[in-house]
């Protein structure tokens, strides 16, 4: 099957420098650490530079002509501290704006590096035992001084020896230890009794703020999820941006081996969208990652693609990143064939609204409609559009497939 290679996508923080009424409504950064991770691009549009996860690529060797044509086109990059050291120079001269994050575990340890490890810094089961998962990574106690400590230590001699700007903090959501994911449920030291997932994420939140505190460099967490986990009443993931400068969800509107024809339903879809929204109101950042990763047509895969862009530009401030993947083997440091076409959408105007059943966004060059339900519903349309992706004429009433996305350019 044909691949289509990873996407990321942001509106640049531009909208806050031009001081939009309606995206300050939204949200703009303050001066803080924070404003060291804003995905800043230097065009107005929804298809600007935005994120680069090289710690998932499948090969981290670039030469320094790639490496610098990853800068022009990206603000952040996560990655192994070898991938791009000997080009930071290079790459900062190319996009000054540009923050490379090193990669690393916030709640994990791999045998070489705890062999030195007290006993009292490892999680345990019901019986004593350590806690592993399917890469022979050891669970950690997030509230353990030693740990926290050992945890900003190492982010600062990363960053250090990489010449990067910051770190990624991966495995802080409570999914790290669901279940199938480790070799037993860890039991909290402090209770004494199974760990709960809403004492995790606040642990985990702290721990993650004590190695942005005591570093002084920003921080990108991974635990947010989804927007279900974001918003749940009892143990929201979206506490995690209390103690970072960008968080990402892993699962934005379906999981990687979800079938090419399932679908969450209205509800679910919805609270990814309103996860982007929210963290907007909020002066936060998201990053949302859409995985592809079973067997389609390409048509099929196309309209996943367009599903998942549409809807995170139904959510997206300005300052959230949005990348796709309909493969684990995907090269991510290429471009996308579907963003250039939307350069022209420009910047949104207002929040989404729903009309018919059908989500709507109106962009400053154009329309963003979305059908998140089971069937095909009608939108009118005001004037005549150009589609962003066919370059046909589109106007008066059109038809919405179920589960589909249009980008309308006019």
């Amino acid at each position: 099957m044909p691949k289509i290679n990873y996407a990321r996508i942001s509106i640049g923080a531009t909208a806050c420098l031009i001081s939009a009424p309606m995206l300050l409504a939204a949200g703009c950064p303050t001066a803080s650490a924070v404003t060291a991770l804003t995905m800043s691009t230097t065009t107005s549009s929804p298809a600007g530079q935005g994120w680069l996860d090289d710690q998932e690529s499948p090969t981290h060797s670039y030469t320094q002509d790639e490496a610098v044509a990853q800068a022009k086109r990206f603000s952040v990059i996560s990655a192994l501290p070898s991938t791009y050291a000997k080009y930071v120079s290079a790459m900062k001269t190319a996009n000054p704006s540009l923050r490379i994050l090193v990669y690393m575990n916030g709640a994990m340890a791999n045998g070489s590096e705890a062999s030195g490890f007290p006993e009292s810094w490892f999680l345990h089961d019901a019986n004593g035992h350590r806690i592993t998962n399917a890469w022979n990574l050891y669970l950690m106690n997030p509230v353990n001084s030693g740990w926290i400590n050992n945890r900003a230590s190492k982010c600062s001699q990363l960053v250090t020896s990489s010449n990067y700007d910051g770190c990624f903090l991966d495995n802080l959501g409570a999914g790290t230890w669901s279940a199938g994911m480790v070799s037993a449920t860890p039991i909290d030291p402090a209770t004494g009794v199974a760990y709960t997932p809403g004492a995790w994420l606040s642990r985990t939140t702290n721990l993650s703020n004590a190695v942005r505190s005591q570093t002084g460099k920003p921080i990108f967490a991974n635990g947010l999820v989804s927007g279900a986990s974001y918003f749940n009443s009892t143990a929201p993931s979206s506490v995690l941006l209390n103690g970072s400068d960008i968080a990402l969800a892993e699962t934005f509107i379906r999981t990687a081996q979800m079938g090419i024809t399932q679908y969450r339903t209205l509800t679910q879809w919805k609270q990814d969208v309103d996860m982007l929204a929210q963290a907007a109101s909020q002066n936060k950042r998201v990053a949302v990652l859409t995985k592809v990763w079973v067997d389609g047509t390409q048509q099929q895969i196309n309209d996943w693609h367009a599903f998942a862009i549409g809807s995170f530009l139904l959510g997206s401030n300005g300052q959230q990143a949005f990348e796709f993947s309909n493969s684990s083997t995907a090269a991510i440091s290429a471009g996308d064939s579907m963003l250039p076409s939307l350069a022209a959408l420009g910047l949104p105007v207002g929040s989404y609204s729903v009309i018919n059943g059908v989500y709507q966004r109106v962009y400053s060059g154009g329309l963003v409609v979305v059908n998140p339900t089971t069937g095909p519903l009608t939108v009118s349309l005001g004037k005549a559009y150009n589609d962003a992706l066919t370059g046909g004429s589109v106007s008066g009433v059109i038809t919405l497939p179920a589960h589909t996305a249009q980008f309308l350019i006019g």
